[in-house]
């Protein structure tokens, strides 16, 4: 029995799912970030990696030494490479013909993740926001992407701005702001006192990562029907589409039947993002469709690590 491994990380954690070679999940690990977020290399990815590769292994019954294929999806670590990843993994007794590093973007994984659709727009919602595409299994970059111009209704979507932007809701709200549930519900979750302490916590806490975390939290007030939250999700959904169209006229797929697949946590605040998303695309692009990515990133690594061992078993179990 052969076994493989698929590997996502990203500014938020690494998750790894193992599977034998009739596509069957045998474990999961996770750990911290490989990526800081800031430009740099993070400080503690290689043990982040080890980490969540050793728990997926361990989990899954298996040594290092009987996996036959490990795809690493590594969004944003422009550093890591083949030579690298095997010195890394060699700990765990990985062969380095077993790796494949897919360095500086997760597209692949997550095309596979949504069943490689054509022509397709990848629009990911995490710590930070992405949007890329593939025609004819040809990747697209995003047309302003890493030009350094203005993309700020797209990151309207990131984790990191809605975090940001629900933590000003809550320290103004008392101050002539809009009430709002976000106020006591941050306050109650960092576990600190008042106005004050929400002022306190956002002059330590300005990582991209810190802020994202806040992101379930406004998206539970969302849920819970507070206006301030849900009006973030609704300016979110509809930026993140304003980013999207002129992505499919560049793609030159605007005509055309398109598939429009949505991954990231951000998504989970369910229909107070994905409504205004979806109206809005459907206004510009009739004939495009919306799916929120059924499998995780890791899994869909975890798929091109089985294509790439020629198995075309699907992951079930």
């Amino acid at each position: 029995m052969r076994y493989f491994v698929g590997v996502d990380g990203g500014a938020s954690r690494v998750d790894v799912l193992v599977a034998d070679e009739t596509g069957r999940r045998l474990g999961r690990g996770h750990s911290g970030p490989i990526y800081g977020g800031n430009g740099q290399d993070h400080i503690n990815a290689r043990i982040h990696m080890l980490d969540a590769v050793d728990e997926a292994l361990v989990a899954s019954n298996i040594s290092g030494e009987q996996v036959a294929g490990i795809f690493l999806s590594c969004s944003g670590w422009r550093s890591l490479r083949r030579v690298e990843a095997s010195e890394w993994l060699a700990v765990l007794k990985i062969a380095p013909e077993a790796i494949t590093v897919n360095d500086d973007s997760d597209l692949t994984a997550l095309w596979a993740a949504a069943n490689f659709p054509d022509p397709a727009i990848m629009v990911t919602l995490g710590t930070f926001w992405s949007s890329n595409g593939v025609v004819d299994a040809l990747e697209v970059t995003h047309l302003i992407d890493k030009l350094d111009l203005d993309q700020t209704s797209a990151a309207l979507g990131s984790g990191m701005t809605l975090g940001s932007l629900a933590l000003g809701a809550a320290i103004r709200a008392p101050f002539g702001g809009q009430p709002t549930q976000l106020t006591e519900l941050l306050g109650a979750h960092l576990a600190v006192e008042g106005i004050e302490g929400l002022r306190a916590w956002a002059k330590q806490y300005r990582s991209p990562a810190d802020r994202a975390h806040l992101c379930s939290l406004a998206a539970q007030a969302a849920q819970a029907g507070d206006a301030v939250a849900l009006q973030l999700f609704a300016q979110a959904g509809v930026g993140v589409a304003q980013a999207t169209i002129p992505m499919a006229h560049f793609m030159d797929c605007a005509d055309r039947p398109l598939t429009i697949a949505l991954s990231g946590n951000v998504w989970r605040a369910g229909s107070c993002i994905i409504t205004p998303f979806t109206e809005t695309i459907a206004a510009a692009l009739p004939q495009a469709t919306v799916e929120v990515n059924a499998q995780t990133p890791e899994e869909g690594a975890l798929i091109l690590a089985l294509r790439i061992g020629h198995i075309h078993a699907p992951l079930h179990g």
